[in-house]
């Protein structure tokens, strides 16, 4: 049996990743262009990327997971906050 991502099911919970997720693509989007939002190097990204994660994670595990499976830059075991 598969436990339902919390994410399809309560609209805070939604509203709460998707704002997590619209930091990390900020992240990305302005890596490298020495914008305001630009944080420097791909190590600081991935930290904070990783931080973001853990905060999804505590949310609703099941999303976290689909979004992590595939992401070598994160441990599924451990994670280090920023």
């Amino acid at each position: 049996m598969t436990k339902e991502s919390l994410y399809y099911i309560d609209f805070e919970i939604r509203e709460e990743i998707d704002a997590l997720l619209q930091r990390n693509a900020i992240i990305w989007a302005n890596l490298g262009t020495g914008s305001k939002n630009d944080v420097g190097t791909m190590d600081i990204a991935v930290k904070r990327w990783t931080y973001l994660a853990d905060q999804i994670r505590e949310l609703d595990p099941v999303f976290y997971a689909s979004l992590i499976i595939n992401d070598d830059n994160i441990n599924l075991e451990t994670s280090t906050d920023e």
